[in-house]
């Protein structure tokens, strides 16, 4: 509109916004005269003779666009200003975008290249710890054995095997299930032989008032008839771990020092112990024993999380750190004698420099303590099932004289059929014991 009304006025017409009349010369010159007379007066008339833009429009020949003009100083101002916060805003959002994917970067690549945990790693010399008192059992100091009929157990020096199993007071029916399948098993190949031990705490016979068996004269009448439960004067709780595996490590050292393996396992174990022998004559030999330096089972690797929460949870306060050394899982591990032994006296080591104690005994045992001794761990992971339905599909449509595919099965105890399975099982290798042997022979 500006262009036309130029381009008009050049050519002496004009045209007024909403009536496009002709205008006269005579009014044409009365207003270029004004306007060069005195523009500001001229446009402050026009823009107060119009108190709405239609009438002003309406009126006046000259086009609104000068109105607009005066007022665009005021409305480029604020306009500016919303339109440099919303650039302003854009800006944090994406930076605030950039950052958190740098920041993710950066914790991917330390979490791939640097270790998370910070703990130091303690280093014991085992010539310059000494041997604990014998009425000390880390910090207990008036340990004793309630019962200990088992002295006898390692008389032979053809022992190949001594089984310590961590058992329960009231687990009765475990302990009779072991004696009867594979721990029960005392002559092996070569002339060799096994021993089964089973380590327990003092039970809490409050609940006798009851009406319920007395736990503890059953327990004396059981070690008095098998002569193979050992009982340590401490109270048998799962946070007194500790004590039950280190009680056995040292009365195995001290009791059957002639042993080539010691295998600590649990009562909810099966162990192919036939197949297990074979195993060790294959990785180390007939005749040589494993090395002094190494526990062999199933590796659970470094770097694994401590539970915080839950039954088996791990304190902040106990154990600061976000990780744990590799060590042995549960279930079953093997050693030698003199290895329970140094184990037993890093055990007593004060703390620094032994690593601190914490409830969970396979960690503390066979991880922090084997790692202050630099021992080596040797895998047996795929010699190890937890499933025991997958044991129960096995069995269900295996041969007679198939071997089970695994040495160490965790048996569920809560199962209906789990002692069942058990007696499958160890028959099973049996029978592919003596087939295998029987072949051999011919």
């Amino acid at each position: 509109m500006k262009f036309l009304f130029r381009e008009k006025s050049q050519s002496g017409i004009f045209y007024s916004e909403k009536n496009p009349r002709m205008i006269s010369q005579t009014d044409l010159k009365t207003w270029s005269n004004l306007i060069k007379i005195n523009p500001k007066r001229m446009f402050m008339s026009s823009n107060s003779t119009g108190s709405s833009r239609s009438s002003s429009r309406s009126s006046s020949p000259i086009p609104p666009h000068v109105d607009n003009s005066v007022c665009c100083g005021w409305f480029c101002n604020w306009w500016c200003v919303v339109r440099l916060a919303q650039f302003t805003l854009l800006l944090i959002f994406f930076a605030t975008l950039l950052y958190l994917l740098l920041a993710s970067l950066s914790d991917f690549d330390n979490s791939a290249h640097t270790p998370k945990s910070h703990r130091q790693q303690s280093i014991l010399l085992i010539n310059d710890i000494k041997e604990p008192p014998p009425m000390t059992l880390l910090d207990l100091e008036d340990f004793h054995y309630i019962y200990d009929h088992a002295k006898g157990q390692c008389e032979n020096d053809h022992i190949f095997f001594v089984f310590v199993i961590h058992s329960q007071p009231n687990h009765f029916r475990q302990r009779q299930a072991i004696r009867a399948t594979w721990g029960g098993k005392k002559q092996l190949d070569d002339g060799w032989e096994s021993r089964t031990i089973f380590m327990l705490g003092s039970h809490d016979d409050s609940d006798i008032q009851n009406g319920l068996l007395n736990v503890t004269d059953i327990v004396q009448q059981e070690a008095e008839r098998h002569h193979d439960i050992v009982v340590g004067s401490f109270h048998d709780h799962y946070h007194n771990l500790t004590y039950k595996h280190v009680m056995g490590l040292r009365w195995v050292s001290h009791n059957c020092p002639q042993a080539k393996y010691v295998v600590k396992a649990d009562d909810d174990a099966f162990i192919n112990i036939l197949s297990l022998q074979d195993l060790m004559y294959r990785t180390f030999g007939q005749y040589l024993a494993i090395p002094h330096n190494i526990l062999a089972c199933h590796v659970l690797p470094e770097g694994t999380s401590p539970q915080r929460t839950g039954k088996w949870a791990v304190t902040k306060d106990d154990y600061p750190w976000d990780e744990y050394p590799s060590y042995c899982a549960g279930l079953a591990y093997l050693l030698t004698p003199r290895l329970a032994g140094h184990l037993v006296r890093a055990a007593h080591a004060p703390s620094p420099p032994a690593p601190p104690r914490i409830w969970v005994d396979d960690v503390w045992v066979t991880g922090l303590l084997a790692e202050s001794l630099h021992l080596q761990h040797h895998h047996l992971d795929l010699r190890y099932t937890y499933d025991h339905n997958e044991v129960k599909s096995w069995l269900s449509q295996a041969r007679t004289q198939a071997a089970p595919p695994y040495t160490f099965v965790h048996l569920d105890t809560s199962e209906p059929e789990w002692r069942e399975d058990l007696d499958q099982l160890w028959k099973h290798a049996e029978m592919a014991h003596n087939t295998t042997h029987k072949t051999i022979n011919r």
